[in-house]
């Protein structure tokens, strides 16, 4: 994991980097984990860096307050599961427009569209994938991270 920080009109923003996460074997739990207080998520994304398997799969993104796997209680969707990952490509980007809606797809060299200017407020716990459907048998991504720390010692980490 690599993680920076920036300053934007003197409020710190922090961005984290988590590569090789790997999206088959049901592997969605606990990607990332929130310390310390909430955060604002400001923008997620996952680019593709290895080509996912041909199965018809459904990925979003849940925020998980207790740390204990997709399956836990009290779960929030950042991203909705929607957007099909069947096939998806090396360099094939998924971003979370955090309203809880399904994340939006951009093909290699495309853009992304300028965002929805929404942010949302994360409390501190697990952030998992979840997948509909089925689960990929292969396939591994690069996740990033943009967020701002609500509280002293908050932070993201792999």
């Amino acid at each position: 994991m690599e993680e920076n920080s920036i300053y934007v009109g003197g409020v710190e923003e922090r961005c984290i980097k988590v590569p090789g996460i790997a999206l088959d074997n049901n592997n969605v739990a606990d990607v990332v984990t929130i310390f310390g207080g909430p955060v604002q998520i400001i923008e997620m994304a996952l680019e593709i860096t290895e080509a996912v398997s041909a199965h018809n799969c459904a990925m979003g993104w849940i925020s998980d307050p207790t740390a204990d796997g997709p399956s836990g209680t009290n779960t929030t969707n950042i991203a909705a599961s929607g957007v099909d990952i069947v096939s998806a490509a090396i360099g094939d980007i998924f971003y979370a427009e955090l309203d809880a809606t399904t994340p939006i797809k951009s093909v290699p060299g495309g853009a992304l569209p300028a965002g929805t200017g929404l942010t949302m407020i994360v409390p501190a716990g697990g952030v998992d994938f979840t997948f509909a459907n089925a689960t990929p048998t292969s396939g591994i991504g690069t996740l990033y991270i943009r967020y701002k720390p609500l509280a002293p010692g908050a932070r993201i980490s792999a």
